[in-house]
């Protein structure tokens, strides 16, 4: 009877822990991946992959964990209640991911980053129309390297892409460098809108941030 009474308690205690852990494994990753789409452009593009590479790692052994315990809970005829937990992490991740993907996260924090730093890109661009760098650009577009003190305002390496076009000048800010043409970055466009035939890209996404300001994703 004392045995009986003891393995209770100690079964229940089991159960709670499994449970705590699941949930909290669960909301640890589905913030992650959250945090992961929000700051890509502050890790920039190869943490980028190095992360998602993690996170998709941890998946495919939740996946892998989930398969094993339904398996092992169906043979043992436990309760639905009891391996429909384990869905849970799974379900949390693929959320998260739609939610990032459905949201711009990326998007939000450029237009934060455009914010916080417009005064200086301001005088980037007042630079570029008014002081030693008046004559950069053309209109297949240049690569400027930006100097020290303002190259944090493009990522992947400080570099902008200054295209000319008659009196018509765009700047691109980098926010993301990824591999052959994929980009995404805050475009000045002096009139009018960005022209992603002048930028090189064919631009899949854009936003506006304000005058003459705007977000663009391009591939």
């Amino acid at each position: 009877m004392d045995s009986i009474d003891t393995e209770q308690p100690i079964s229940q205690y089991i159960v709670r822990t499994r449970k705590r852990f699941i949930f909290g494994f669960s909301a640890v990753m589905a913030i992650a991946w959250l945090l992961l789409f929000f700051f890509s452009m502050d890790i920039e593009f190869l943490g980028t992959v190095i992360f998602f590479a993690l996170f998709a790692l941890v998946f495919i052994v939740s996946v892998i964990w989930a398969i094993i315990d339904i398996i092992v809970a169906l043979v043992k005829r436990r309760p639905l209640r009891y391996w429909a937990l384990i869905l849970i992490p799974i379900v949390a991740q693929l959320g998260a991911v739609y939610i990032a993907l459905e949201f711009p996260l990326h998007q939000t924090r450029a237009a934060l980053d455009e914010w916080m730093y417009r005064e200086q890109r301001q005088q980037a661009i007042e630079r570029l129309t008014q002081g030693d760098w008046s004559t950069a650009g053309s209109d297949r577009g240049t690569l400027l390297q930006l100097p020290d003190d303002l190259r944090h305002l493009s990522r992947g390496g400080g570099e902008i892409l200054v295209v000319r076009n008659g009196e018509s000048l765009q700047v691109l800010f980098f926010t993301m460098r990824g591999l052959l043409d994929n980009f995404s970055g805050l475009v000045y466009v002096s009139e009018g809108e960005p022209d992603g035939e002048n930028l090189g890209t064919k631009i899949v996404k854009q936003r506006e941030l304000g005058k003459h300001w705007f977000w663009i994703s391009g591939t």
